[in-house]
């Protein structure tokens, strides 16, 4: 069984499975919008593998912002809890160095985190252990692309599905979690190496000129 950290917001007790550390009396406001994008993360993660183990660490609180200092504590945690995949669908506008040696104490884990489809880089997404996603409306739920951009390595399914209104970057890298997840893949050689081989997509997506 996969185990995944879950770096979000809140998620109400039991919800897929899932157990919540940090915030065990779940103190942060689930009924607000980070608590709204945790459970459509956990869903598209539990969607593509029902069985992996998600552990819940939430940083934001009722908004989707998160300190520094939050970030760095849930990413030592997920390192000392043995988590094979760490996920993350946020991202801090400058590259930050207690967080650096955080994805470094991972070792060669699978970290996935989300990339904005246009803009600067955020960190972690722009390490180079992180494997960055973002969102390519090429592909379907089941689907992925290898990119090789400066700001994303990946891109997946941005689309939200009929339950929640949640979309882009974040549900993209989301259900590249759940993929990975469903092969019970543990280190980054290994994510790598499977994501080039079975690919739907290679290569940026081209927008045509009817498309906003």
């Amino acid at each position: 069984m996969t185990r995944i950290a879950l770096i979000d917001g809140p998620l109400p007790p039991g919800q897929f499975g899932c157990t919540t550390l940090l915030d065990p009396e779940n103190t942060a406001v689930v009924d607000s919008s980070a608590g709204h994008h945790a459970s459509a993360l956990a869903a598209a993660i539990h969607s593509a593998a029902p069985d992996a183990e998600i552990l819940s660490i939430p940083v934001f609180k009722g908004g989707l912002s998160a300190r520094v200092s939050d970030l760095v504590t849930a990413l030592r945690i997920a390192a000392d809890i043995g988590a094979e995949i760490t996920h993350c669908s946020l991202g801090l506008g400058r590259n930050d160095p207690d967080v650096a040696a955080a994805i470094a104490a991972l070792q060669g884990r699978i970290i996935v985190a989300s990339a904005p489809a246009r803009g600067d880089p955020v960190w972690p997404a722009a390490l180079p252990a992180v494997l960055s996603v973002q969102g390519d409306a090429r592909c379907g739920p089941g689907q992925w692309s290898v990119l090789d951009l400066p700001t994303a390595d990946y891109g997946a399914c941005p689309h939200p599905d009929p339950t929640h209104g949640i979309a882009g970057a974040s549900l993209a890298a989301a259900r590249l979690t759940g993929l990975l997840a469903g092969q019970a893949l543990t280190t980054e050689t290994e994510a790598r190496h499977w994501l080039r081989s079975a690919a739907a997509w290679y290569g940026r997506e081209r927008r045509t000129a009817d498309q906003p």
